[in-house]
């Protein structure tokens, strides 16, 4: 084998191509773990008519999900947060709508989306703490409700929710507190 100057080229050995291309894909791995782990959410424009749609199919989530009809109140909470993707408040319903439906991986999606909007909402926080209580990860559950209530003490529900996970721990002393 040679090229145009008449230089031999050494031949390519089978176990040198497939080291090549296991880099190539180790590299692209750590690429889309790097895109994955990125934590910044980019705000996107919403037009004004889009963000009064989004409102209006959260409103109808709510009537749903107060007849609880889950299923509807989840497809109109998709919908809102499709139309307005900066909304924490909408991401937060879509969160409490996938975890009545038992739905845990796609309501922690769902509430880290709205904390990552919003890190000062601490309802967020808060319902997050209850999917990993009812999926009996009760040390992120903790920590959570923690979260939540250092950002609103005055939240009656979020010392309830703590209450509770403390005496489920057997932590009684601290739980009555």
């Amino acid at each position: 084998m040679s090229d145009k100057l008449g230089l031999r080229k050494r031949a390519e050995h089978p176990v040198d191509s497939r080291v090549r291309k296991a880099k190539f894909a180790f590299i692209l791995i750590l690429l889309q773990i790097a895109v994955a782990c990125r934590t910044a959410i980019v705000r996107v424009p919403v037009p004004p008519e889009d963000a009064m749609r989004a409102n209006t199919a959260s409103a109808e989530g709510d009537i749903a999900f107060a007849r609880r009809e889950y299923y509807p109140a989840l497809i109109k909470y998709l919908l809102a947060s499709t139309l307005n993707p900066n909304s924490e408040h909408i991401f937060n319903k879509l969160g409490i709508a996938y975890s009545r439906l038992r739905y845990y991986p796609d309501a922690v999606e769902a509430f880290l989306r709205s904390i990552a909007l919003n890190p000062k909402y601490p309802y967020s926080y808060n319902n997050l703490g209850s999917v990993y209580f009812a999926e009996d990860n009760k040390k992120k559950a903790e920590s959570y409700f923690r979260k939540a209530i250092s950002l609103k003490e005055d939240e009656a529900s979020f010392h309830v929710n703590l209450g509770t996970l403390l005496m489920e721990k057997k932590k009684f002393d601290k739980g009555v507190q």
